[in-house]
């Protein structure tokens, strides 16, 4: 049997069942917890942006289709941010709104430590679920780090838009001293530009501003565009494919013209470089034209001025590069698609497009959004309402809806980058491996999530249950991957992996157990006040979490 009638790459992946059974347990904890925390719905918030993280993943590692792959990926990575931001936030208002106002300040304490555990517990939570639903390839190390570049395009268009919108605002505002058009002074130093480049006029006639500069160093300007223009002549030469193009007993007679003209622009280029432009800008800047003139003559200064005066020569040095420019961009994609398969030659361009295709949208729909959300805050903010209310208002007043809802776009995906990031981070590093990344997450996520779900005093059994699942899911999927690498997917493996998931289930159960009634004989009496042992259960939590990875891995 040859190498290609093997069976698919595919076949080597961890088998279906242990695969859907570890998703399913690492859900259904993280849902019990989140109910018996009462937060069940920031968790389903994040739960919606974890599955839609995983989605992306598995779409932007696709092989076949790989531009509609990078399309669905980079729309499917738009919610991932907004979801995760969202159930964050929703949690740490919930929470607030039910302790705050202390009655002393004494009592602040407890309340921001819960405030901190259930917002920790919302995002192991996501963790959780994310690891269990990019099970295989989507977690594979170079599919992150792809995945690490599609977010980072997707976040700079919004965040760019809001900030230069934010920029401008602030410049154009009659609120800000000293108060200017910014419209106006880029219109005014385009204009100066084009003078000084393009249209300079006699030095003689030129009586004051931008005219009389422009005039008194049409010498050195006018080297400058004539050096631009041979090394836009020489880009042209290269970039074209002439010689590729060419074919018949001429093709060689043509490479070597080639490359004979290419050598002759470059020489003359260096030329230009390191020689004609730097003596005429000195001798421009240091000289008036009566003295170049008792130094090089009355016609060969007359000749020089009129070169450089000379508004066509100028556009046609300039138009020389704006050539170059295009011929560079338009050859450069050209070579892509011919080398490659023709949609490809855009995938670059996908998640810039849709990171565009945001801003629009994000605008759209500001107004309506920003009038019912900032209400909604605000009535969760005991104590702070109306400051916050005037204070969002005012924002929003001053920069408009449209800025201040992009920018929150870009910050929802800089939050996707960051996530995207620390995942990557953690399998460059090695805390995951490739192999077992998405149940180890999964196991550590509902490892976290039920140890933070004891420092806010949920009940001890529902704790040593959800993380007797996460040690289970995690062992369950190391023992899925060595299935799929070993026996593969066309291969029997049922029976062995119901047969594991019964032992790990017994085992959980028996462990479960075993802790209730150690709790109950050796800690019966110790600790009165669960509250007072948060710092602890927390710090505990975090080792606990770390030390699951480092076994899961």
């Amino acid at each position: 049997m040859s190498a290609g009638d093997g069976p698919p790459s595919r076949n080597w992946e961890p088998p279906r069942l242990t695969t859907a059974l570890v998703a399913l347990v690492a859900v259904a904890a993280v849902a019990v917890l989140a109910a018996a925390a009462d937060l069940l719905a920031p968790a389903a918030v994040g739960v919606v942006g974890a599955a839609s993280f995983a989605g992306a993943l598995w779409a932007v590692g696709r092989e076949r289709y790989r531009v509609v792959g990078a399309l669905v990926g980079s729309v499917l990575f738009v919610p991932v941010g907004l979801c995760l931001a969202g159930a964050l936030a929703a949690t740490v208002l919930v929470q607030y709104a039910t302790a705050f106002p202390a009655p002393t300040p004494a009592d602040i304490v407890t309340p921001t430590l819960r405030i901190a555990a259930t917002t920790a517990l919302v995002g192991c939570g996501f963790l959780a679920v994310l690891g269990a639903c990019a099970q295989g390839r989507p977690l594979e190390t170079g599919n992150v780090r792809r995945s690490v570049g599609v977010t980072g395009k997707l976040a700079a268009v919004p965040l760019a838009v809001g900030l230069g919108g934010a920029a401008l605002a602030v410049l154009a505002s009659p609120e800000v001293q000293p108060t200017f058009d910014p419209f106006t002074l880029v219109a005014a130093g385009l204009d100066a530009a084009a003078t000084v480049l393009l249209s300079p006029p006699d030095p003689v006639a030129a009586t004051e501003g931008v005219g009389r500069l422009a005039g008194e160093v049409a010498l050195a300007t006018f080297a400058l565009v004539a050096t631009l223009a041979v090394a836009a002549a020489r880009s042209i030469v290269r970039s074209l494919p002439i010689t590729e193009l060419a074919a018949g007993p001429e093709t060689e007679r043509l490479r070597a013209t080639v490359d004979r003209v290419e050598r002759l622009l470059g020489q003359v280029l260096l030329g230009a470089v390191f020689a004609l432009f730097p003596l005429v800008a000195v001798a421009d800047i240091a000289l008036s034209r009566r003295a170049l003139a008792d130094l090089a003559g009355p016609a060969t200064t007359d000749l020089a001025y009129a070169a450089a005066l000379s508004g066509p020569l100028r556009a046609l040095a300039v138009g020389l590069v704006a050539l170059a420019v295009v011929v560079r961009l338009v050859v450069a994609g050209l070579r892509r698609v011919v080398r490659g398969r023709s949609g490809e030659a855009f995938l670059p361009a996908v998640p810039w497009l849709v990171g565009l295709g945001a801003v629009p949208v994000a605008s759209a729909v500001a107004g309506p959004a920003l009038d019912a959300a900032i209400p909604a805050v605000a009535t969760r903010l005991s104590g702070f309402e109306d400051v916050f209310t005037e204070l969002a208002t005012g924002v929003v007043a001053f920069y408009g809806p449209g800025i201040v809802a992009t920018l929150l776009v870009g910050v929802a995906f800089v939050a996707t980058a960051t996530v995207a990031t620390g995942v990557y981070f953690l399998l460059r590093t090695g805390l995951l491996a490739s192999a077992t990344a998405g149940s180890t997450l999964a196991g550590a996520g509902v490892v976290g999530a039920a140890a933070f779900g004891a420092a806010v005093d949920l009940p001890l059994a529902l704790v040593v249950g959800a993380t007797g699942a996460g040690l289970a899911v995690a062992d369950l999927g190391r023992h899925a991957r060595t299935l799929g690498r070993e026996v593969g997917r066309a291969g029997t493996t049922y029976p062995v992996e119901l047969v594991r998931g019964g032992a790990a289930a017994v085992v959980a159960v028996l462990a479960a157990g075993a802790a209730l009634a150690a709790s109950r004989v050796a800690l019966g009496g110790v600790v009165t006040a669960l509250p007072a042992a948060m710092p602890l259960t927390l710090t505990l939590g975090c080792a606990g979490t770390l030390v699951l990875l480092l076994w899961a891995r």
